[in-house]
Parts: C-alpha cells; structure tokens; sequence
C-alpha cells in the first residue's frame, strides 16, 4: 500500500507542475503580446543650408544667421541666407534655435568636403545638403555646390 500511494502522490506531483508550468508559460506570453515595446528610430531631417563660407576672422553683418562650422577639422563661419528642410516639416530658420552653440562639425565624404573649401576662396554662395543630427551639432553632408544666384 505504501507503493501505491507513493506512485500516486508522485502522478498528482507531476501533474501538477506540467499544469503548473503550462499557465506560467500562457501568462507570460499573455503579457508579451500586449507588453511589447519596440524602439521607435527617428531618422534625422534632410537639410538644405545655403549661404557663404568664410574665414573665421570675419565679422558677421547678421550673426544670428551665422553658423561655425568644421570642415576637416578646419573651422569656417558660415553666413546663411536660407534654411529649407527636405523632409518632414519645414521650419526653415527655427531648425537654428535647436543647434546651440551654434556650430556644426560637417562630415561626408572627402570630395563634397574639399568642393565646400574650396568655394570659400571664390566667395560664391553655396548650397550644402545633408541629414541633420541636432543632438550632435553634426550635419551628415550629402550634397554641396554653388548655390543658383538669386534672380529679382
């Protein structure tokens, strides 16, 4: 008698823990369903800066519309003559309250980085593309070259 109720009590054990783990396990992926958070990833706004650059030295006429910028690790005043975002709303000068200081480090690739000094020298406006990271003060350049001259 002692064996059988040694075998029942070890079948009850048994069934017990299986119904056991098969609700913890429904409760746990209850929870899941309705619980799960996925991380939402914001891509920066595609900018469009137009204006002239110029040997830090310079005094700005209007230094509210005037950005520091690094380019190769070589610092430059950027002049601003208009601001447009490409995607997304477009809050045009008010993207500038966001980037304090105001100074942005552009990066991208070697050849874009080169055309924007090297258009200091001509003291043409230029037009420079890219994704901006406010957060960081970085502007991911995607495209840069002489500005179309305004017609009045």
């Amino acid at each position: 008698m002692d064996r059988v109720l040694r075998l029942k009590v070890a079948i009850i054990a048994l069934f017990v823990s299986v119904l056991g783990a098969s609700a913890a396990t429904a409760q746990i992926l209850a929870r899941r369903e309705h619980g799960i958070e996925v991380p939402r990833a914001t891509v920066p706004p595609l900018v469009r800066f137009t204006g002239t650059l110029v040997p830090p030295g310079e005094k700005s006429a209007d230094s509210l519309h005037t950005l520091r910028v690094f380019i190769q690790n070589t610092e430059w005043l950027f002049r601003l003559d208009n601001i447009e975002a490409l995607t997304g709303t477009n809050y045009g000068w008010m993207i500038l309250s966001d980037i304090f200081p105001p100074e942005l480090h552009f990066t991208g690739p070697e050849d874009l980085l080169r055309a924007l000094q090297a258009a200091e020298r001509t003291g043409k406006p230029v037009s420079v593309e890219g994704r901006l990271y406010i957060a960081d003060r970085m502007l991911a350049v995607t495209a840069a070259g002489e500005a179309a001259q305004k017609t009045d």
